[in-house]
C-alpha cells in the first residue's frame, strides 16, 4: 500500500510540473549554410579573395528551465589569414543575432527583431547579382585596419558583405540556395 501511495504522489508531483516548451528558429530564419561549407568573398576593387570554412552547431538554452530556446552557432574560420582577423563567430536565435570577430582585435555587434532596427535594416541589397530583400547591418565604430567595421547579414545566407574603415568591401561570391 505504501508503494502505491508513493507512486501516486510521485506521479502527481510530476504531473504538476510545468511542461517544457521548445522555441525553435523558424524555417524562414534558418541558415542555408551547412557544416564544412566553403564561402568566398571578393574585394572587387583589389581583386582579393577571402575564403572561410563554416562550422555549425545547434543547441538549446533554457533561461527558466521550462522554455528551451534554440540557438545556432556559426563559425566562419578564415583560411587565408593574412591579418589578425581570423573570422567571424555568429550566435543566432529566434529573431536575433550577435556577431563577433575571431582574433586579436575585437568587433562585436547584435540585433533583435523585436527592437526598432530601422538603422540596422537595409532593404533590397544587391550582392553578386543576387537581390537580398532584408539585410541587417552590424556596425562597430572601431576604425582598426585589421578587422571589418561593418558586416551585412541575412538569417538564411549569413554574412553577405563586410567592409573595412579604409573602404575595402568584401562581397559574397557563392550564394547558397538549397
Amino acid at each position: 500500500m505504501k508503494k502505491i501511495l508513493l507512486n501516486v504522489l510521485v506521479i502527481g508531483f510530476l504531473a504538476s510540473c510545468d511542461p517544457i516548451t521548445y522555441h525553435n528558429i523558424p524555417d524562414d530564419e534558418r541558415p542555408l549554410l551547412e557544416n564544412n561549407d566553403t564561402i568566398y568573398y571578393i574585394d572587387k576593387a583589389n581583386n582579393l579573395i577571402d575564403t572561410f570554412c563554416i562550422r555549425l552547431s545547434y543547441s538549446y538554452h533554457d533561461p527558466d528551465y521550462t522554455n528551451r530556446v534554440e540557438y545556432v552557432t556559426m563559425s566562419y574560420s578564415k583560411y587565408n589569414n593574412s591579418t589578425n582577423f581570423e573570422g567571424f563567430y555568429i550566435l543566432q536565435s529566434i529573431g536575433s543575432a550577435d556577431i563577433d570577430n575571431i582574433g586579436k582585435y575585437y568587433f562585436s555587434s547584435g540585433i533583435r527583431l523585436d527592437e526598432n532596427n530601422e538603422d540596422k535594416t537595409v532593404l533590397n541589397m544587391n550582392i553578386g547579382d543576387v537581390l537580398y530583400p532584408i539585410v541587417y547591418k552590424f556596425t562597430d565604430l572601431s576604425t582598426h585596419e585589421f578587422i571589418p567595421n561593418t558586416v551585412y547579414f541575412t538569417f538564411n545566407h549569413g554574412i553577405i558583405r563586410y567592409d573595412y574603415a579604409d573602404g575595402r568591401k568584401y562581397e559574397l561570391m557563392n550564394n547558397i540556395d538549397k
